[in-house]
């Protein structure tokens, strides 16, 4: 004969149990790590690239130049968003797909022109990082690892103008162009938010 009352009863502990009312499956819940606000940098594979990330568990920035005082191919500020510790971001002319481990460093593929460069990104110590000024009519980032520098200024006047030979040291804290006096500043992920 079919017990009515049991099969309730099963299926009321069922429910409990499966919700946690009894305590059994609460010590089951799987608790994520929050990666924090990171500062991270790294040289591409064409070892004349530079990369500097900054990110948190939501936002991830990016800036990319192998700008020096004899030339300027490429500057790129890229940001998206951080997909559970990995990212995919892109704009007309580059594109960044990485992930961050557990160490604190974060590796990928950086694609400019269609082609692709490794990277392996460290944390950043020190002044290294990602700097970036604004004056009106100029522009400009840098990504500063060691003692090495890569970076470029634009100018918002002359579509596409860069201005090679702008050398920055946080040490000096600003740089001259064209006669103007830009100070750039250190970047966060919350520059980005």
């Amino acid at each position: 004969m079919y017990d009515v009352v049991s099969t309730v009863l099963r299926r009321s502990l069922i429910a409990a149990l499966l919700v946690g009312g009894f305590g059994l499956t609460s010590g089951c819940e799987v608790e994520t790590e929050e990666m924090g606000a990171v500062e991270l940098v790294a040289v591409a594979g064409d070892g004349e690239t530079f990369i500097a990330i900054v990110a948190d568990d939501e936002t991830v920035a990016v800036y990319t130049c192998d700008g020096t005082e004899e030339a300027v191919n490429t500057f790129e500020w890229l940001v998206g968003d951080n997909a559970g510790g990995s990212f995919d971001i892109s704009s007309p002319d580059a594109a960044i797909v990485g992930a961050f481990t557990d160490d604190g460093s974060a590796s990928g593929t950086l694609t400019i022109d269609a082609v692709d460069y490794a990277f392996t990104a460290t944390p950043a110590s020190g002044d290294e990082g990602m700097y970036y000024t604004d004056d009106g009519d100029y522009y400009g980032g840098w990504v500063v690892i060691g003692d090495s520098v890569r970076g470029a200024v634009i100018n918002r006047l002359q579509t596409g103008a860069i201005a090679v030979g702008v050398s920055f040291s946080p040490s000096v804290g600003s740089v001259e162009v064209d006669g103007v006096t830009l100070t750039p500043t250190k970047q966060t992920v919350l520059d980005y938010q």
